[in-house]
């Protein structure tokens, strides 16, 4: 009869991080359970957000995109897209005149 392979102790870490890998690892159902928490807690409190959010952004008036859009919608009367077109083929490319 053979005898049973041996393994060598697995190596024991030491320092800040392992101690407090140890700790979640032993309270890791504490840990979910506050990390469940904090989540809960942010969503409810994030839901509220969306009434105060806006969309845009930063427009400088001065640039030369923000004064053709000026020209455009002065020149052309527009002032908003109307409809928004998707063309596709399978013969030509984005490189193709």
């Amino acid at each position: 009869m053979t005898e049973p392979v041996r393994r060598p102790p697995a190596p024991s870490a030491s320092g800040a991080l392992a101690g407090f890998g140890r700790q979640v690892a032993l309270r890791r159902y504490v840990v979910l359970g506050l990390a469940a928490a904090f989540l809960a807690v942010g969503v409810i409190w994030g839901a509220g957000v969306f009434g105060q959010l806006s969309d845009g952004g930063f427009e400088d008036p001065a640039s030369e995109s923000s004064r053709a859009v000026a020209l455009a919608d002065q020149q052309l009367g527009r002032t908003s897209a109307d409809a928004v077109v998707l063309y596709s083929s399978e013969k030509a490319t984005v490189d193709d005149p």
